[in-house]
């Protein structure tokens, strides 16, 4: 009863196979999933499977495409495309994760794991079958307003540490990650699930940011927005116009 972090825990150190694949309890997966991933893999690290995004009465399919030929293309690839936190949708080789497990005490763990093990990659594999499911229920736990106030926090959280554990693999994708580190801060302030201590932590973030040497200066209509944040009150933040919430289709844009 330790959560689903903590069970995932469980089963890496459990594992004494060659591979690792997780599935979440309310998706299910094609009965020829791993047979498939299986023989895919080949020497690659990670196979990556089509899924279905089964949402109030509505399924869209996403497949994906990692046409890097290098550990770092794969994962700026990976990034780009919305598929470099999800852990479910891929076999890896269960030596990518040595050291690495879940972070405890989240409510979007998987953004605090799945791209360690991605880093680790140096081949990718990617298998157009749909063979897996997932499914996003209205009645989730993860929709009641305590989740929903962790997840604001959890989102800023995982950004900044997923920026620091990115630059010190791959320096070479500093703008890359920076600018999208600031973009966050500025997009994640209109969250409709705000509290004042997911305020405090993009306004402190933001402070950080600016006052760190070395870090890529945003284009000028960032640099206004998180300004403007960062003046702001948190209580006319938490009272002004707040961002439409993303549809599925918003979020695999």
């Amino acid at each position: 009863n330790g959560g689903v972090s903590s069970a995932r825990n469980v089963g890496i150190e459990a594992a004494k196979g060659e591979y690792l694949l997780f599935a979440d309890s309310d998706d299910y997966v094609e009965q020829d999933m791993v047979e498939k991933l299986l023989g895919g893999i080949g020497n690659d690290d990670i196979a990556i499977c089509g899924f279905h995004h089964h949402y109030q009465g509505r399924d869209i399919v996403r497949i994906p495409e990692v046409p890097g030929q290098s550990g770092e293309e794969n994962f700026l690839a990976l990034y780009g495309e919305g598929f470099l936190n999800m852990p479910w949708n891929k076999l890896y080789k269960r030596a990518l994760f040595d050291g690495i497990f879940f972070e405890e005490g989240h409510k979007i763990d998987d953004e605090y794991f799945t791209y360690q093990g991605v880093m680790n990659a140096a081949k990718v594999v990617c298998d157009p079958r749909v063979v897996y499911n997932y499914r996003q229920r209205a009645s989730s736990v993860m929709q009641s307003p305590a989740a929903k106030a962790q997840i604001a926090i959890d989102r800023i959280d995982f950004m900044a540490k997923r920026r620091e554990k990115v630059l010190e693999r791959f320096p070479e994708l500093r703008r890359e990650f920076d600018i999208s580190f600031v973009d966050a801060l500025s997009y994640l302030a209109d969250y409709p699930d705000n509290t004042e201590e997911s305020i405090r932590l993009l306004k402190y973030y933001a402070r950080r940011y600016f006052l760190q040497r070395g870090n890529t200066f945003p284009p000028r209509y960032l640099l206004k927005a998180v300004f403007l944040m960062y003046v702001t009150s948190t209580e006319k933040l938490l009272k002004r116009p707040q961002a439409k919430k993303p549809s599925p289709e918003d979020y695999y844009a």
